[in-house]
């Protein structure tokens, strides 16, 4: 009998089980790898079957390959809400936030944003108008 070939991740040559990873799912395992291999194995499913679409084995392996580790490591708790965990490798984590406080924040700031431009632009609108009232005039 002859060998078995070798792909470049080092398993047996290419079947419809052993297709190449996509930069989504290599994101997942960054995203998620403080949850641990069985919560990246049940984030991986297809979404019209139901059926996983990587082994755990497979995943374990593509984490080694990218320099990820999958040991379970809890969070620490969002210090705004006390509930979520803080998810490593976030914007929000940077911020020592949970993702959704963290996107209520973004919102508030969009909020506190779209306030002062209203309030700019009133004050424009009244400068223009006092410019008018002087008569057009150089600025003061």
């Amino acid at each position: 009998m002859g060998k078995k070939s070798r792909n470049s991740w080092g398993s047996e040559s290419p079947t419809a089980a052993n297709k190449p990873w996509t930069t989504g799912e290599l994101d997942v395992i960054r995203k998620f790898r403080a949850e641990g291999v069985d919560a990246i194995y049940e984030m991986m499913r297809d979404p019209h079957t139901g059926r996983p679409t990587r082994t755990r084995k497979a995943i374990a392996r593509a984490a080694e390959r990218i320099g990820v580790s999958l040991a379970i490591r809890p969070g620490d708790t969002c210090p705004v809400c006390g509930v979520n965990p803080i998810r490593e490798g976030t914007n929000a984590a940077r911020h020592d936030m949970c993702v959704p406080c963290w996107n209520l924040h973004l919102a508030e700031l969009k909020r506190e944003q779209a306030a002062m431009e209203r309030t700019h632009r009133v004050y424009e609108a009244e400068k223009k108008r006092l410019k008018r009232a002087r008569g057009g005039g150089a600025d003061a």
